[in-house]
C-alpha cells in the first residue's frame, strides 16, 4: 500500500489522525482482498541406520511430513520426504537423540502451499493481539490521549 496524496491543517492534522487513516485503509483493504497465507514445502532427505527406521518415519509424520520414497540400503536407509518449513524447527535435536546421533538430514525448498484454514485463522486471529496499542474505539482513544489533571495544590493555613 502507497500513499500517493495527503493534506495537513493545522487544525485538524495530527501523528495520530494519519496513523488512524493509514490503519483504516489498510483494515479496508484486507477485508476486501481475502488474502491468504502461504508456507513454505521443504524436500527433505533423511540417511539414518536401519534399526532407526521407525523413529525417523514417526518423526517426519509427527511433523505433518508426507513420505515420498524410502530406499534401503546394506546397513542404513534413505527417507525422502516433504515437510512444511515451520514444523522442521528443532528437527536436528529430535533426530539425534533418536538415532544416538548417527543420523543426518538435509532440507532444500520445493514449492510454497496454501497455509490449511485452520492454521490460517489461528495465525490472523492471533494478530488482533500485536495491534493492541491501537484502541478501535474512540473512548479508549479518549482515554490513552487524554492529559491527566493536574493535583490539587494542598491548601493548608499557615
Amino acid at each position: 500500500m502507497v500513499l500517493q496524496d495527503g493534506a495537513f491543517h493545522a487544525v485538524d492534522s495530527s501523528e495520530l489522525a494519519f496513523r488512524l487513516a493509514a490503519i483504516g485503509a489498510f483494515r479496508e483493504v484486507y477485508n476486501k482482498t481475502k488474502p491468504v497465507i502461504l508456507e513454505p514445502i521443504m524436500n527433505v532427505e533423511v540417511v539414518a541406520p536401519l534399526e532407526f527406521q521407525s523413529a525417523v518415519i514417526g518423526g517426519l509424520n509427527s511433523r505433518r511430513g508426507t513420505i515420498v520414497d524410502t530406499e534401503v540400503r546394506e546397513d542404513e536407509f534413505t527417507c525422502l520426504a516433504e515437510v512444511a518449513l515451520n514444523d522442521m524447527f528443532g528437527y536436528s535435536n529430535q533426530l539425534r537423540g533418536g538415532t544416538q546421533g548417527k543420523g543426518e538430514f538435509s532440507m532444500e525448498y520445493k514449492v510454497s502451499w496454501l497455509l490449511s484454514c485452520f492454521f490460517q485463522a489461528s495465525l490472523t486471529a492471533g494478530s488482533r493481539h500485536i495491534c493492541r496499542f491501537y484502541p478501535t474505539s474512540r473512548r479508549s482513544w479518549r482515554m490513552l490521549t487524554r492529559k491527566p489533571y493536574p493535583r490539587p495544590k494542598s491548601r493548608l493555613r499557615q
